[in-house]
């Protein structure tokens, strides 16, 4: 069993709190064939000290469990229950930047497969799947190009009517050391991963707004959390989104006084997809394990229909954003063997 299901399973109160009140409370003929099971255990088993610790790891599950659920509803503008009665799927219509391939395509394939309507913009060729369907409207659009994303949004009014759904996926990765990185690389880097937000937000948010409805979703990164020396433009875009999208959150709910738009970041670790083929053979040696391209979106819309905002870590158990707090030692200590990693 790995390390972080193992986790997960220990620090889960339901099942901490049974084996202990099995162990300790439970009624005796209950004790007698509990403590007969652990018996036939290949380890020996001191039952004080077994005892000890599911106490120990139940007031913990508790702790992380009130700590879940303050988070939740705090990404969620304070509110206990979701909005499901107020979305109809096959009236819905979706954005999704980055749509033709990868991750993009995929999300949209399964939105697709729930009434809702899509549109993709995205420079590319429409995708076979994609065509001879009135769910799709593909517009060929430079995302980095304000006035471009502006005539998409008025296309996609007209054409379809107002989104409810925007999904900032689109964005590029390169790899060079910072002192190398070239001007042209640099600039577009920024505007593909992040200004774009800023021009698909303008264009699309204003109707969420007006209707007090919507979710809107960034495609960051574990690099929002981490960084080394070949990524650091890559890294600096998922900061500086993760920053945006933070900001975003907050305007809504206190400037903007529209609490039932949702906001959901999403943080994967390094990904099966077209995109790190840029990347040199010997960094990808130490990528480790790659998440699959229809895990990654199942992630995005199973939260898309949960209607909920949120921030999804993949794998669910990654410890990165976890890092920041750590004492700079550490985090140096940690960058000190990523960049080991990239340069062996």
């Amino acid at each position: 069993m790995a390390l972080a299901p193992l986790a997960e399973f220990a620090l889960n109160p339901t099942i901490t709190g049974s084996l202990l009140y099995g162990l300790s409370r439970a009624p005796p003929q209950i004790r007698e064939r509990l403590l007969r099971l652990l018996e036939r255990s290949p380890v020996k088993i001191n039952i004080v000290k077994l005892i000890k610790v599911l106490n120990w790891l139940l007031a913990i599950g508790l702790v992380k469990k009130v700590n879940d659920s303050l988070s939740s509803l705090a990404l969620n503008q304070w509110q206990r229950k979701s909005d499901k009665l107020r979305w109809n799927w096959p009236k819905e219509i979706a954005v999704v930047t980055g749509g033709c391939s990868g991750i993009g395509a995929a999300v949209t394939g399964l939105l697709l497969a729930r009434g809702v309507r899509v549109a993709i913009l995205d420079p590319a060729p429409t995708p076979p799947r994609f065509q001879n369907t009135d769910q799709v409207l593909h517009i060929k659009c430079d995302i980095t190009d304000p006035d471009a994303v502006n005539r998409a949004a008025d296309e996609v009014r007209s054409k379809l009517g107002k989104p409810s759904i925007l999904l900032n996926n689109a964005g590029i990765l390169h790899s060079f050391p910072i002192l190398d990185t070239p001007p042209e690389k640099l600039r577009k880097m920024f505007d593909i991963n992040l200004i774009s937000h800023w021009y698909t937000c303008k264009a699309f948010v204003p109707d969420m707004v007006k209707a007090d409805k919507g979710h809107i979703l960034t495609l960051a990164s574990i690099a929002s959390y981490i960084t080394v020396p070949l990524n650091a433009d890559y890294a600096a875009s998922k900061a500086a989104v993760l920053s945006f999208h933070e900001a975003l959150r907050s305007s809504l709910r206190n400037f903007y006084k529209a609490p039932n738009v949702h906001c959901t970041s999403i943080h994967p670790s390094w990904i099966r997809t077209p995109l790190i083929t840029n990347l040199p053979p010997h960094k990808l040696k130490t990528l480790g394990k790659l998440l699959n391209v229809d895990d990654v979106a199942k992630a995005i819309a199973n939260q898309i229909f949960s209607c909920r905002g949120g921030k999804v870590n993949l794998p669910n158990h990654e410890p990165w954003s976890m890092l920041r707090a750590a004492p700079h030692w550490f985090q140096e200590h940690a960058r000190d063997l990523a960049a080991k990693l990239e340069f062996d």
